[in-house]
C-alpha cells in the first residue's frame, strides 16, 4: 500500500504539522527516527486501522481508495496528539531535576516515549498520552504533602506491573504473542496511575486496584 500511495507517503513524511517543534522537545529521540515512526503510525491507522486485511485484488483496490481518503484526517489527528504530548513532556521534564521521584518517572518516560513509541502506541491511547504525562507532573507537585501515601500507591502499581511482566515473559518463552487483553491491561495500569496520583484529570472508565485485580483474575482464567 505504501508503494501504491508513495506520493502521499512522501508528502506525509515532510508535512506532519508541528513536527519540528515536537522533535526539539522530544530531543531524546533522533529526529529522523521520530519522523519515520510517526509516518508509519499514520500509515498503520489510515491504511488498515481496524479493517480486515484485503485478501484479493478487488479488496486491495478498495482498501487503497479508503486509505487515500482517510490519510488527511489521520495525519491531522496525529499531529495534534503529537504537539500535546510534546508540550506535556516538556513541562514535566522541566520539573524533574532533583525531585525524589525523578528516577522513577524517568523510567516511566522511557516506557511511554522511547524511540518507536508512535507505532507501539495503540491509536485509542494517543489522546491519553499527554494526560499520562500531566498526571506525572501533578504527582510531582503533590508528593511532598504525603510521600508515604505516594509510596504505598506505587507499591500497588508495581505489584500489578510485575504480574503483567511475568505473564508477558512466560508467553515470550513459549514463543506466544501477547494477547489483546493483556496489552489492554497494561494500558489499564496507566489509567490507574492517573486515578491514584492525579484524580482531577479523570479516566475514561472506572479504575481501582481492586477492579484491576478482578480484571486480572478473569484474564488469567480466560487464558
Amino acid at each position: 500500500m505504501k508503494l501504491q500511495l508513495k506520493e502521499q507517503v512522501k508528502d506525509l513524511n515532510k508535512s506532519i504539522q508541528g513536527f519540528t517543534q515536537a522533535a526539539m522537545l522530544l530531543k531524546h529521540i533522533n529526529a529522523d527516527t521520530l519522523r519515520d515512526d510517526l509516518t508509519q503510525a499514520v500509515c498503520d491507522r489510515a491504511f488498515i486501522g481496524e479493517d480486515e486485511l484485503p485478501r484479493n485484488e478487488k479488496a486491495f483496490k478498495e482498501q487503497i481508495k479508503r486509505a487515500r481518503s482517510r490519510l488527511p484526517a489521520v495525519k491531522e489527528a496525529l499531529s495534534r496528539y503529537l504537539q500535546e504530548t510534546a508540550a506535556a513532556y516538556a513541562e514535566l521534564n522541566g520539573k524533574l531535576g532533583k525531585h525524589p521521584l525523578t528516577h522513577l518517572l524517568r523510567l516511566r518516560l522511557q516506557t511511554l516515549l522511547a524511540a518507536g513509541f508512535a507505532t507501539r502506541t495503540p491509536w485509542a491511547q494517543w489522546p491519553r498520552l499527554p494526560i499520562y504525562l500531566k498526571a506525572m507532573t501533578l504527582r510531582l507537585e503533590k508528593y511532598s504533602g504525603n510521600p508515604a501515601r505516594d509510596a504505598a500507591r506505587e507499591a500497588d502499581i508495581q505489584e500489578l506491573e510485575q504480574m503483567c511482566q511475568e505473564k508477558t515473559d512466560g508467553l515470550a518463552k513459549q514463543g506466544q504473542p501477547v494477547s489483546d487483553d493483556l496489552a489492554a491491561f497494561r494500558w489499564m495500569i496507566e489509567e490507574l496511575r492517573v486515578s491514584l496520583f492525579a484524580q482531577e484529570l479523570k479516566t475514561p472508565y472506572p479504575v481501582s486496584v481492586k477492579r484491576l485485580l478482578k480484571e486480572w483474575e478473569s484474564l488469567i482464567i480466560s487464558g
